[in-house]
């Protein structure tokens, strides 16, 4: 199976474009598929910067740190948090303030961070040393706003991926001959 890294910016696009689309059927008599329809979207949706994310840093060379803990940890309570008012829907809600209010805020942090960490780890990678937000600004607002994102960004990520295997060939090549 082909790594998120090596798939071309047209298929990432046609497969969450695809996800979306089907998430816009309703039939109203199957409630049970129509959350199922709306799921599949959400999750074609996050599975991108997801999988970007945590495949990216296995790439990493070993001077750059970057630990992708925190970004795993929200990755799972957004898809779940969203896979859950998803299949509710209209039957969540939650209304709170001060301290009632900190798992909501937390929930938006995680989201951004769902979406920041690729970019940095995108342009760590670029850079060849750890990115500071204004490196990346850009690329986490492009990360966000995926549709014209992905047709930015997955064709860098895949430079990167051809770069590094390229590297990896050459350097198993000279272990060869030596």
């Amino acid at each position: 199976m082909k790594s998120v890294l090596e798939l071309k910016h047209w298929q990432v696009f046609l497969t969450i474009t695809i996800a979306s689309f089907f998430s816009e059927i309703n039939p109203e008599s199957f409630p049970f598929i129509n959350a199922i329809l709306s799921l599949t979207a959400v999750l074609a949706i996050l599975l991108w910067p997801l999988s970007l994310g945590y495949e990216m840093n296995h790439l990493l060379p070993s001077k750059i740190k970057l630990s992708p803990t925190l970004f795993i940890l929200n990755g799972f309570l957004v898809v779940a948090l969203l896979s859950v008012s998803t299949v509710l829907g209209e039957e969540l809600s939650y209304s709170g303030n001060g301290f009632k209010a900190i798992p909501v805020y937390y929930g938006l942090f995680a989201i951004l961070h769902l979406f920041a960490f690729p970019a940095k780890m995108l342009k760590s990678l670029e850079l060849g040393r750890k990115a500071q937000f204004g490196d990346y600004a850009g690329d986490f607002f492009l990360m966000f706003f995926w549709p014209i994102g992905i047709w930015v960004i997955q064709p860098r990520v895949n430079k990167i991926k051809e770069k590094m295997d390229i590297q990896e060939l050459l350097a198993s090549s000279n272990t060869i001959q030596n």
